[in-house]
């Protein structure tokens, strides 16, 4: 029987970008629409952002960061928000812009049978098949190659000499397309700016945005190809493939590819799928099917999702990050390496108060490691430029980054409300992050590469902590994207003094910090020095309706329901609150409660990565069945009275509009759900296996989860409990299991029953 938990199907083409179906290598990007007598396959190149390699000034900002830090302790919490938001922002981050589409034209082609697109998630592959009126059967099939960097699309037919068709590349950028040796070539540049529905194509010095190149060829069997500038067409061939790559200046100049160097069609496909497969059968989940499962795929999308649709949720997201994010790209941004606007929302940059560190969430426990590399590159860039945030706008040494970054590193203040935009705290959730991506992996030369930046980011955040009342805390302070009412005037503020996410972060850069200066043995004076300031700082603080409170105090809450839930940080993605603490482990239920389970789209998938960890599994399937809800391709914020999420056709999250890391967070949160390891006992972890077992999944089986200490864990379960587990531990190690020290040998595998 066919894995309908590894595939993606529809008995129709796409009608929109997001009914098309995602390829990608980690650089070049691509959505198949799966069209029949007119086919559009819409491209992304991951380098392709506005602006341009310039460094971006940022303020001397030191006088107005002492005039609002004053103004909070005065208690003028409303005026010191308006303070802010008029006197300390930078400007904007670059955006992330399309590259154009490939738009094939099949004269002749109209009414078909048998109609069947789908993408394998096993291969990577996407493919159409339909029978055309004539009787002949035409399969299309379209893959992107990491070790050739290439998109590869096969076109045949069960007749000789029906394949005919016309091939043209457009764009929304300024640019053309010419002929050079038999290849179809676009050339253009994206906008200098491209931000608040603004379009400048050239900086104000007149210089233009960065370069594309996109090349297309054909190779055809049997048949006739011709090619000029306004596009390649074939006649009368059995079969055809087309050869599509890119390229930008936007960190070495162009080198056109010679696609006469490219091997077969059959050489480039055999190498990309033992490449991908390499990674994507690292870890499976195999849950038993019934015929519901067998429905095109966006039928599965009902709000009543069988145990195989959250397996394929679990497997999709995997494939999206494999897609998304490989070595020597550039880190996935708010729709991964996807998007079809000009004028894209936010900018489809880095937003890193929650978006882009929950694009990495799987990489740990999904088995991905490597597939986070582009993070930490990313995390490397935005610290060039944060050493001289850190330097002018605060006069502080480290560096810092706050809400807002792009492939450029932007690490400024960017314009806007307070309560998102004055956040100097994203570049320590990043190394934090990339921390927690160690844990799982155990690379050391991972660990080596991180430890400059996680110390000079924890230089910076000691520096910027403030003593109050024999206290260490930030100020000015916000809990992204929160707000509350100021006591004194009524008025909606945003900026306290001691938010407890700020405290929450940086307590874990901090501990993250001497953790890494132990294994490295990097320890000196200012290690040291970090747990005592960890102990002056602020505790979590319970509120008046047994909640945990956000901004250090009881304000009144402006939006009870509100997504973020930026104060419960310290519980996940980190461990600093566990159910060793029985007073914080129920403030955490209420707190939960008080906001809902249904949010926007990520928000409901941190809501289900901590409702796994509270192990409360039926509050997880909750939050799928909404999440596995299909919405229209137009699906708008205030929808229903309120903002919510859902899926589109293709399984792309709907924040709305589109983001992709609630794909991200959904299989972290499904990974928590089957193993748990973030406590710790006597210094040894402590493993917990399937702590929160789905209702949707009485049994089943999983294969190439990792748990931190670098296990590999492999679990079958029946009647919703384990019935045997396999560890296979990278390292000699001692963890707890059951109340029991297990010692375990590198690469020997020790077998548990239920």
């Amino acid at each position: 029987m066919q894995d309908f938990s590894q595939l993606l199907w529809y008995d129709r083409p796409a009608e929109a970008w997001t009914d098309a179906l995602p390829l990608g290598n980690g650089r070049l990007g691509a959505m198949v629409f799966g069209g029949i007598g007119h086919e559009r396959i819409a491209l992304n190149e991951d380098t392709l952002w506005s602006k341009n390699p310039e460094p971006f000034p940022v303020k001397d900002s030191k006088k107005a960061v002492a005039h609002a830090r004053e103004l909070i302790r005065q208690r003028k919490f409303s005026e010191a928000d308006q303070y802010i938001a008029a006197n300390i922002p930078d400007g904007d981050s670059a955006s992330y812009l399309p590259a154009g589409d490939l738009l094939l034209d099949f004269p002749g082609l109209e009414d078909v049978a048998a109609y069947r697109r789908e993408l394998d998630l096993k291969r990577a592959l996407a493919s159409t098949v339909f029978t055309g009126k004539d009787g002949v059967t035409y399969t299309r099939e379209a893959f992107i190659s990491y070790p050739d960097q290439v998109l590869v699309i096969r076109l045949s037919a069960d007749q000789p000499g029906k394949i005919t068709f016309r091939a043209q590349l457009t764009s929304q950028l300024q640019g053309s397309c010419t002929e050079e040796n038999g290849e179809l070539v676009f050339a253009g540049h994206a906008p200098w700016y491209d931000r608040r529905e603004k379009i400048l194509w050239t900086s104000p010095e007149g210089l233009p945005g960065v370069a594309l190149e996109m090349r297309l060829s054909a190779r055809v069997t049997n048949g006739h190809c011709t090619c000029s500038g306004s596009g390649l067409s074939v006649e009368n061939a059995d079969s055809a493939v087309l050869y599509l790559t890119a390229d930008t200046d936007f960190d070495n100049p162009i080198t056109p590819r010679d696609h006469r160097a490219l091997p077969e069609d059959a050489v480039l496909q055999s190498r990309h799928e033992a490449d991908y497969r390499a990674l994507a059968a690292r870890c499976t989940l195999s849950i038993p099917q019934n015929e519901l499962d067998e429905r095109p795929s966006w039928q599965r999308l009902n709000g009543n999702p069988t145990g195989g649709t959250v397996a394929l949720l679990f497997h999709y997201g995997r494939y999206l990050m494999i897609a998304g994010s490989r070595p020597g790209t550039l880190a996935m941004n708010l729709q991964g390496i996807w998007n079809d606007r000009l004028l894209p929302p936010w900018g489809c940059n880095y937003t890193t108060n929650i978006n882009t560190e929950m694009n990495y969430w799987p990489a740990g426990p999904a088995n991905l490691a490597e597939c986070a590399e582009p993070l930490l590159t990313m995390v490397k860039k935005t610290a060039a430029s944060g050493y001289q945030t850190a330097r002018i706008k605060y006069g502080l040494p480290g560096w810092c980054s706050h809400h807002n970054g792009d492939g450029w590193g932007f690490s400024g203040m960017a314009t806007g409300q307070t309560s998102w935009a004055f956040w100097p705290i994203g570049g320590a959730w990043l190394c934090c992050e990339l921390f927690r991506v160690w844990q799982f992996s155990q690379d050391k030369e991972f660990l080596k590469e991180l430890w400059p930046l996680l110390k000079d980011c924890a230089v910076f955040q000691k520096a910027w902590l403030t003593e109050q009342e024999g206290q260490w805390l930030t100020s000015p302070a916000t809990s992204p994207e929160n707000q509350f009412f100021d006591p004194a005037t009524g008025d909606v503020a945003a900026c306290c003094a001691g938010s407890m996410m700020d405290i929450s972060i940086i307590k874990d850069l901090f501990t993250c910090t001497v953790e890494t200066a132990r294994i490295l043995q990097q320890e000196d004076d200012f290690t040291a020095s970090l747990p005592e300031l960890c102990r002056r700082m602020p505790e979590h603080k319970i509120g008046q309706y047994g909640e945990l409170l956000e901004f250090g105090e009881q304000f009144k809450e402006v939006e009870v329901r509100h997504r973020h839930l930026s104060h419960l940080y310290g519980f996940y993605p980190a461990s600093e609150i566990t159910q060793d603490d029985p007073e914080l482990w129920e403030a955490l239920r209420v707190t939960l409660a008080r906001r809902g389970l249904f949010s926007t789209g990520w928000a409901m998938a941190w809501r289900m990565a901590l409702q796994a960890r509270l192990k409360n599994q039926y509050n997880v399937s909750e939050i799928l069945r909404f999440m596995l809800s299909r919405v229209p391709h137009d699906y708008k914020v205030g929808w229903h009275d309120a903002q919510k999420g859902g899926t589109y056709a293709n399984f792309f999250d709907a924040h709305p509009p589109f983001q992709i890391d609630g794909n991200f967070g959904a299989v972290a949160a499904i990974a928590e759900c089957l193993v748990q390891s973030h406590r710790t006992r006597d210094g040894r972890i402590l493993l917990e296996l399937l702590p929160a077992p789905l209702p949707e999944w009485p049994e089943g089986k999983a294969c190439g989860l990792r748990a931190r200490g670098g296990i590999t864990v492999d679990l079958t379960w029946q009647e919703s409990r384990l019935r045997q587990a396999t560890l296979l531990p990278d390292r000699d190690m001692e963890i707890v299991y059951a109340n029991q020290i297990l010692q375990l040998t590198a690469g020997v595998p020790v077998t548990i029953n239920g």
